[in-house]
């Protein structure tokens, strides 16, 4: 029984953690009017590079590039 109490709470658990990050590493560079996004998911398995134009409303016409 105690071990079945522990079981539910780490399968709560990771279901919390899975349902609760959307992007573990982000940051943001700004040189002039581009500004260079960079996203890492899932705790590193997804790398996405976002170019995209600065402008008064914010960042804008964003395009994914391939990250190596």
């Amino acid at each position: 029984m105690k071990n079945f109490f522990r079981l539910s709470a780490f399968l709560v658990l990771l279901a919390f953690v899975f349902t609760s990050t959307g992007c573990m590493y982000s940051s943001v560079a700004v040189d002039g009017k581009t500004a260079i996004v960079a996203k890492t998911t899932l705790g590193g398995l997804m790398r996405n590079v976002y170019v995209c134009k600065v402008t008064p409303e914010g960042i804008t016409d964003c395009n994914e590039k391939d990250v190596p």
